[in-house]
């Protein structure tokens, strides 16, 4: 039976992690029912994982959410103390933990699929959606967001098309679904979702 949906970030997340869901390792998707948003920042992942978990009625998880709760202080500094590799081992780890729960829509962040353990963890376990947008409406959504530390360029237009170019093929192989959301509503991107899913 499906459990209400319940928002996996700050400390709440910390409260309802893996004891709560003790899902054994598997390199099967039959044992529930899990499903991961990924793409570049600002495609609507967060978003629209969460409202798609409520309309599932299955958990919803943010995975940098999770991680900075783990880590007890802001993903950007744990680069700036450890390094992205630290980091990318981490973040996997937590990746590898929600993948045991039975039921759950898990947001990553964008760079999540730069580590070959996460993707591999993906595939696995995961049914992935691929969220696209433009360039320029990506832009729109996270220009006058100060805590995406990649965009605080003087030219973030040009970083997002180099981040596009670098990471697409990384999550189309990761990818069963694409789906673009590019001047759709959250409402409508979750119905054709909850359509393809089911």
């Amino acid at each position: 039976m499906a459990h209400a949906s319940r928002p996996h970030d700050g400390l709440a997340a910390e409260n309802a992690a893996a004891p709560n869901h003790p899902g054994a390792p598997g390199t099967d998707r039959e044992s529930g029912r899990r499903f991961c948003l990924v793409g570049l920042m600002g495609t609507g992942k967060t978003t629209v994982g969460r409202h798609l978990a409520e309309r599932l009625s299955i958990d919803f998880v943010d995975a940098d959410a999770l991680l900075e709760v783990r880590l007890g202080y802001p993903i950007r500094e744990c680069f700036a103390r450890d390094g992205e590799r630290a980091f990318r081992a981490r973040e996997s780890e937590v990746i590898e933990e929600i993948a045991r729960w039975p039921d759950v829509v898990l947001s990553t962040g964008g760079g999540a699929v730069l580590c070959a353990r996460t993707r591999s963890t993906l595939k696995r376990r995961f049914t992935v959606v691929h969220l696209t947008a433009t360039v320029d409406e990506i832009h729109a959504r996270t220009r006058h967001d100060r805590s995406r530390p990649l965009l605080q360029t003087d030219d973030p237009v040009a970083t997002l098309q180099s981040l596009m170019q670098q990471r697409h093929e990384l999550y189309e192989a990761c990818a069963d679904l694409t789906v673009d959301t590019t001047h759709r509503s959250v409402a409508a991107i979750v119905t054709h979702l909850t359509r393809l899913l089911m």
